[in-house]
């Protein structure tokens, strides 16, 4: 599928565009919601989607791995640890799976009694 042909929104999550960006291969999108039992009252929820992922295709299936810590997923720019790289490893293992991850309040106290 060709890059120009990807959703700027899928429901209620957005495309994350970033420049300068350290994400390689994939799609990207984010959403605000509201996190009841933080003290942090929003939040971010993170959906990366591999290259080969056919927004086309809803029989289609893949692997979904659910991360904390969310904002570290794939883009530098956007960590607040260091990103994790998780597009160049799935693209270099040839691993079509999905990360799903929502962003560590930024109070260690708070992220500590989260896990």
């Amino acid at each position: 599928m060709k890059k120009n042909n990807i959703p700027d929104s899928i429901g209620p999550f957005k495309r994350i565009i970033n420049k300068p960006t350290t994400m390689q291969y994939g799609t990207y999108y984010g959403v605000e919601f509201n996190f009841s039992f933080s003290k942090e009252n929003k939040r971010m929820a993170r959906v990366w989607l591999p290259e080969g992922y056919d927004f086309n295709d809803s029989n289609k299936r893949f692997p979904v791995i659910y991360m904390s810590d969310g904002q570290n997923l794939v883009d530098r720019y956007l960590s607040a640890f260091g990103e994790w790289e998780f597009d160049k490893v799935c693209h270099k293992l040839e691993k079509n799976i999905i990360a799903v991850g929502i962003d560590c309040p930024k109070d260690p106290v708070e992220r500590t009694s989260e896990l």
